[in-house]
């Protein structure tokens, strides 16, 4: 019935799809659009000329989705290049993109959706310029009041190209592509913003704290009444961009072009913080971003004949990308994230009296530490403006007789901020008004690829040779710089907290006359000391047994450096991510991984270099077509190989080595006998860790026995109190050891084939193919030592991380589909199709818990063992230019998707997707009955473009990783329509081409959804407010009034919907 209801659909609504597929000529049936629609259609960047290929959808600003896979990096081909970044690629020369997932799969990279290949403009023979320029208006009629004013968006581009006429023989050709953007609001949405009134934030930010029963409370939590605004956009969320594609084509001779081509592309803007959304946007920190590609290309006919060709081409590549998110004020000057001026602790000595010491019997005052009087707070030039402005509002608010300034500790419990601290966020929900960004990160990558294609060509039969190789080398590195200062505070004087009782200093007054108090210096301890207070004392030049008690908070940020902390105790307060670069974010090379477990700096403390990912891959394939009668065969296979080349956890449940049944002969002297069904491999369990007496149980992968062999369902069954592996070397704590339970990553082969077979019958075309393909994984590979081995201070560090674990271990992700289908021409301007598709995709990355893992239990990305099956049916027409008025009827799809073993994490699943467009072109003029109408419609041109997609409602993350799944992707029909008007005039004896033009994106205005909470089905509210349980904990807040509200706002996050209406105004010139 619902495929019958589709049909149905697609028949009486002319449902279409605009394929140039000749299939006649192109046995490979790839689906093909070129600038000839693009123009006429309203498409404005990459990704809208993208999703009108069938199967193909956009979701969660602006991801490219291929048949159900996120689109990926090695996706995108431009030249035969892959390329990142491809959203961003100067689309106004884009002759043809070409969406393939048959055979073109085996010279063209690894991708499960399928890969999309552009072509670019070809230069004309005389110079050819284009000027564009175009400003974007999200506007919407509001209701509720909300702000009529959208971000803007502001777009210049430029086309040249054309010929360079050396020599009669030699005329290089180029093209020139540049494009200036300054987008006001990137990623807009058709969801309400709350802001904070500017009124209001001004307030709270000079006055954020009021007095309370125990020292203060913050003022916006109290906020109720008529201080919020709507509006559409986002405050201070903006990206400017820089965009540039170039190439020159040499024409050596009449059968050998070398073509050298770039592509760069330069960001920069604010990076918006949800948090920030209501009452902080202007502190969303900046970023920046560059990616630039170089490429060389060569490409040769050796033979040219009518019934004999051979010709080869080699391509060569290189791109660089990096990425940095910083305070544009700070950079990475990283103590001067979170300062806030200088803090000074008064202290004075306490006495207790005692007549224990000897030689003073009848009693004396004895100093037994120091006590705090005062905890004073002073400004700066270099103090960070909101951590004055709260600090001398808490002054102001907490009366100075209070014990809130006896200390440091008592000062932080009042309300009062040191330098690193954050405030408590707003219920834990929104960030105060001014509160500084905390967060600094960057990352790198750079690609190296070479690929090579041989044909040959000989009559009927088509034979093509060809491979390429690939290398990454991928760095990050993200700190919390905030953090530095509390962590420079708990470091420094840990060796001096102890009075020194060997060495007295009796007291005696002017007169030599002993005062009935004795005294004590303080007691250095350099077992205690730290790697950092060693090296500030150095920096202060003081000698490192100095007993002066030393503030961090009373020193300037150009007192510090991060290398004054060892990489362990940077490491051990979970303040940074890295790989690529070393802990203090300098980049590293050649290390190998152990050496995060062996490497030494200058001064003996260890270095902790954790090694950039460097996957490497390559493909080699034979494909060959032959041509008979009304049949045409096409097979090829293609080797893709990968390696990590990465250390891999040899077991998944141990991060260090557990012996094997076999190795097991004896416990403490005494002879062990396994049970018969215990195999040799089989990891063994004890009952103490260190001192084994007896075996409780075995494991097989994730099978566990008991001691007598029998298979259980829980580990638990065998642990009597508790079951330990019996570890090859126990000693897991020495500060040395090095876990042994590594191997190398073997490379993972995987053999693709594909076949094709097609049968021409009148205007028919039956077809029927069978392909394979794979894709690399991604960052969820990256190796990190941290997470292994790593012991300090009687904590695995990687326990205190509640993300998930990446694997080093995973392996490419495969597929197989069939498909099969039917084409059809009616007359010379129509093509019917139907077709079938049954795909089976394995070693998809999802997310385990390893439940009873050694030595604590972890979540981890794996590849699942089950199997995602999808299958559906496609229908696509093509209709073009049925009236001779220049009316056309063009393109769309219907695709229905049946899904099976679906419970895999972050996959999306369209019910039905549609794309159909219309277009009314006039070029001759000779309409109307005046010669104004005739006028103004020639070269004109109407158009417009239906996107139709229902989604199949499922859980987005399935993993017991994740306890609540709160959102959902929006099972609810989401529909847009777009409208493009286009008007041309040609002046100067037609040498001048002027086009004036108007797009309209989501004319209708329809309010999508992306997302919704399952709990509710709305994309607004979760239920958490209305549940009954939740009333006390509710109305315990400071304000529950205010925290409703606050709630709510927070609840409806603009992402849950889609775009809203935009207009979009250009004008064109050519010449």
């Amino acid at each position: 019935m619902k495929f019958a209801f589709v049909f149905l659909f697609v028949f009486t609504t002319i449902v279409l799809i605009a394929q140039n597929t000749d299939f006649h000529k192109n046995k490979t049936l790839s689906t093909c659009f070129d600038d000839t629609l693009f123009n006429k259609l309203p498409v404005f960047d990459v990704n809208s000329e993208l999703k009108l290929f069938p199967n193909t959808f956009s979701f969660e600003s602006g991801i490219i989705y291929l048949n159900n896979m996120q689109s990926v990096e090695k996706s995108v081909y431009i030249e035969g290049i892959p390329i990142q970044m491809f959203s961003d690629f100067p689309y106004f020369v884009i002759s043809k993109i070409e969406h393939t997932n048959n055979s073109t799969l085996l010279n063209s990279g690894n991708s499960l959706g399928g890969n999309f290949l552009f072509s670019t403009l070809k230069p004309s023979d005389s110079l050819s310029v284009t000027l564009d320029i175009r400003k974007d208006f999200p506007f919407i009629n509001f209701k509720n009041n909300a702000n009529d004013a959208g971000q803007n968006a502001f777009e210049g581009m430029c086309n040249i190209n054309g010929t360079i006429k050396l020599s009669e023989k030699f005329k290089p050709l180029f093209l020139i592509a540049l494009s200036i953007k300054n987008d006001g609001e990137p990623f807009p949405t058709n969801g309400i913003k709350n802001h904070m009134s500017i009124n209001k934030i001004a307030e709270l930010y000079a006055d954020p704290l009021s007095a309370a029963s125990f020292g203060t409370n913050s003022n916006a939590e109290l906020a109720t009444g008529d201080i919020f605004t709507n509006s559409r956009f986002i405050q201070n969320d903006y990206v400017n961009s820089r965009k540039f594609f170039g190439k020159i084509i040499l024409p050596i001779n009449k059968n050998t072009n070398i073509t050298i081509g770039n592509y760069s592309t330069l960001k920069n803007g604010k990076l918006p913080i949800y948090e920030n959304l209501l009452m902080n946007w202007w502190n969303n920190p900046n970023f920046k971003e560059n990616y630039n590609l170089s490429y060389l290309k060569i490409e040769q006919n050796i033979i040219n004949s009518e019934n004999f060709n051979i010709k080869y081409n080699v391509n060569f590549s290189f791109s660089h990308y990096n990425s940095v998110i910083e305070n544009t004020d700070y950079k990475n000057d990283f103590f001067r994230y979170g300062y806030a001026g200088k803090f000074k602790t008064y202290k004075i000595n306490s006495y207790s009296w005692t007549d224990t010491i000897s030689g003073y019997s009848t009693g004396v005052w004895q100093q037994n530490g120091f006590s705090d009087t005062l905890y004073s707070y002073t400004s700066n030039e270099n103090s960070n403006p909101f951590y004055l402005t709260w600090n001398n509002d808490y002054y102001n608010t907490v009366n100075h007789n209070d014990i809130y300034f006896n200390n440091q500790q008592l000062y932080q419990v009042g309300g009062g901020l040191l330098n690193g601290d954050e405030p408590s966020k707003i219920y834990n929900l929104w960030n105060n008004p001014g509160a500084p960004n905390n967060n600094y990160s960057k990352s790198s990558e750079n690609n190296w690829y070479i690929s090579a294609n041989f044909n040959i060509m000989y009559k009927k039969v088509d034979i093509n040779i060809g491979g390429d190789f690939n290398k990454k080398i991928s760095r990050s590195y993200t700190i919390a710089p905030n953090y530095l200062w509390t962590l420079a505070r708990t470091l420094t004087n840990n060796q001096i907290n102890e009075l020194d009782y060997n060495n007295p200093h009796p007291v005696y007054d002017a007169n030599n006359v002993f005062q009935d108090t004795i005294r004590y210096d303080r007691l250095y301890n350099p077992n205690l000391q730290t790697y950092f207070d060693f090296m500030f004392r150095s920096k202060l030049g003081l000698p490192y047994n100095n007993t002066t008690w030393i503030e961090t908070d009373n020193y300037n940020p150009s007192d510090f450096s991060i290398d004054m902390f060892s990489a362990n105790e940077i490491l051990d307060a979970n303040i940074i991510q890295t790989n690529g670069y070393d802990y203090t974010g300098k980049k590293i090379t050649n290390y190998s991984y152990s050496e995060f477990f062996t490497s030494k700096n200058i001064y003996g403390a260890d270095y902790r270099p954790i090694k950039a990912f460097e996957p490497t891959s390559f493909n080699i394939f034979v494909n060959a077509k032959y041509n008979y009668k009304n049949f045409d065969i096409e097979a090829g296979i293609k080797l893709n190989a990968y390696n990590s080349n990465q250390p891999v956890l040899d077991d998944p449940y141990s991060f260090y080595k557990i012996r094997k049944a076999g190795d097991v002969t004896s416990i403490n002297g005494n002879a062990v006998h396994h049970p018969s069904n215990i195999g040799s491999n089989y990891a063994v369990y004890v009952d103490d860790l260190n001192h084994p007496t007896s075996i409780m149980g075995y494991r097989n992968g994730n099978n566990w026995y008991d001691f007598l062999g029998n298979r259980i369902s829980n580990y638990a069954y065998m642990s009597q109190p508790y079951a330990y592996p019996f570890l090859a070397n126990p000693n897991i704590y020495s500060p040395t050891f090095y876990s042994d339970n590594f191997n190398s990553y073997k490379t993972v082969y995987n053999i693709l084939p594909f076949i094709q077979l097609n049968y021409n019958f009148r205007k028919y075309l039956l077809y029927c193919r069978y392909y394979s393909s794979s894709q690399n994984p991604g960052y969820e590979s990256v190796f990190n030592p941290i997470n292994y081995g790593y012991f300090s201070n009687g904590t695995f560090l990687a326990s205190n991380y509640r993300s998930v674990f990446t694997n080093s271990a995973l392996k490419p992700t495969s597929s197989n589909s069939i498909e099969g289908g039917i084409y059809n021409y009616l007359g010379n301007k129509t093509k019917i199709g139907l077709y079938y598709q049954y795909s089976e995709t394995g070693n998809i990355i999802d997310i385990k818990k390893y439940t009873n893992a050694f030595p604590f239990e972890y979540y981890a990305f794996y590849n699942t063992p089950n199997i995602l099956v999808t299958h559906g049916l496609t229908f696509t027409v093509n209709v073009n230019q049925i009236f001779k008025t220049g009316f056309d009827i063009g393109g769309s799809a219907c695709v229905q998707q049946h899904v099976s073993n679906s419970g895999i994490y972050n996959l999306y699943f369209p019910d039905v997707i549609t794309k159909s467009w219309l277009a009314y072109t006039v070029d001759n003029g000779t309409h109307g009955n005046t010669n104004f109408y005739k006028y103004f419609s020639k070269h004109f041109t109407l158009s417009m473009l239906l996107h139709y997609r229902k989604m199949t409602t499922f859980t987005q993350f399935l993993s017991s990783y994740y306890e609540n799944n709160l959102s959902m992707p929006a099972g609810k029909n989401n529909i847009n329509l777009n409208l493009s008007i286009q008007k041309s005039f040609y002046t100067f004896n037609n040498q001048y081409i002027i086009t004036t033009y108007l797009m309209f994106e989501n004319i209708l205005n329809r309010q999508n959804l992306l997302f919704y909470y399952a709990r509710t089905g709305n994309a607004n509210d979760d239920g958490y407010l209305a549940d009954s349980q939740n009333q006390t904990e509710i109305n315990s807040q400071n304000n529950p009034e205010a925290f409703r509200n606050y709630y709510r706002m927070y609840v409806n996050n603009p992402s849950n919907y889609d775009i809203p209406r935009i207009l979009r105004v250009g004008l064109k010139i050519g010449f």
